[in-house]
This record gives structure tokens, sequence and C-alpha cells, in this order.
């Protein structure tokens, strides 16, 4: 895995959980983990490229995973989408644990699926962007309702 992913995760993924989940006013002290596990994402992944190191994404990749999906579990009955923010994150994380699982514990049968592997983590990857964009607009319709309901 390389230091993109993680990167990404950290730079668009953690901010997206943060004001959609509103965690500053819900969960003050998970928007300050939040907040600290992304400063030290970024410096871990800075070390990994200068030192071009191939061990230390997938460990940080997980770790910002888990750190999302810890408000988003807690929250997911305050607020309607976070479920649907929760199941964004679970199949991201299980299938790339799969996929550096069977890369380290069996390289001749990833090499043989590496195909499979990499179409399953696009696919993957791809809806994970889509189901943030559905909870996003539906989050945003859920609002106009609540004004809409406060005005009358």
């Amino acid at each position: 895995m390389s230091f993109i992913l993680p990167f990404l995760v950290a730079f668009f993924l953690l901010p997206f959980v943060q004001k959609f989940l509103q965690t500053a006013e819900r969960l003050p002290e998970w928007h300050q983990r939040i907040r600290i596990g992304r400063l030290i994402a970024f410096g871990l992944l800075l070390v990994a490229v200068v030192t071009d190191s191939e061990k230390l994404p997938p460990p940080i990749f997980f770790g910002l995973l888990i750190l999302v999906a810890g408000p988003a579990y807690l929250l997911k009955e305050e607020v309607p989408n976070a479920r649907l923010l929760f199941w964004m994150i679970v199949p991201l994380g299980v299938v790339f644990l799969i996929d550096n699982l069977a890369e380290y514990w069996t390289p001749r049968f990833y090499e043989n699926y590496d195909t499979l592997f990499q179409t399953a983590k696009s696919i993957v990857f791809v809806l994970s962007f889509v189901l943030a964009i559905i909870a996003r607009n539906q989050q945003r319709e859920f609002n106009k309702q609540r004004q809409k309901l406060d005005q009358e």
C-alpha cells in the first residue's frame, strides 16, 4: 500500500466526518482525537515518504479508519445518516485488511489473484465516495426539512 490512500483518508475523510457528524458540538473529545490523529498521520506519512517505507502506510490507514468509525458508531442513533457513514467505512477497512493480509501471509496466492484484489479495492473505494455523497445530500435535505418545520 502506498502513502496515497492514507493521505486521502487523512486529508478528505477525516474533515468530512468531523463536519458531517458535527463532532465539535456532539463529541468534543472525539473531535480533538480526530484532529490529533490527522496531524500524527501526516507526520508519519511524511516519515514513510522520506524513508521510502512500505511497512508504515497500512497501520496508518487502518488507524485512521478506526478513528473515523468511532464517532460514526457512537452517533448512529443521534445523527440520521451516521449509520450510512459507518457502513461506508467498514467495507473499505475490511477489503483493504483482506488485501494486506493476503499480500503478507500468502504472497503467491496474492500474485495469482492480484487483479481480483485490485478490482475489489477499486470498487469499495468508489462505493465509499458514492455513499459519502449520498450521505451528504441526505443530510442537506434533512436540514432543509428541519428548517421548514422550525419556520412553521
